[in-house]
């Protein structure tokens, strides 16, 4: 068996970081509210033809993950 390694308290500050943040909150009042926004604004710059139907929810967020590259040339408010 081998030992485990020890992370300094430092280490271990850095690596939870991100975890830290305070969540992103939308003013959205539905799911179907935030589908129809992301496609609207992969439309606008870069298409949405593969993106999922909007019932499938978890699918349109990580099609969302894998595609914000092509929201690049997109003004910063909209990127967020």
């Amino acid at each position: 068996m081998t030992p485990r390694r020890r992370i300094s308290p430092a280490a271990r500050a850095q690596a939870t970081a991100p975890l830290r943040k305070p969540p992103t909150r939308l003013a959205l009042q539905r799911p179907g509210d935030l589908v129809d926004e992301i496609r609207r604004l992969h439309e606008r710059h870069g298409g949405a033809d593969s993106m999922p139907d909007a019932a499938e929810l978890y699918g349109v967020l990580l099609w969302a993950e894998r595609n914000t590259a092509r929201l690049a040339p997109a003004p910063e408010a909209e990127r967020r």
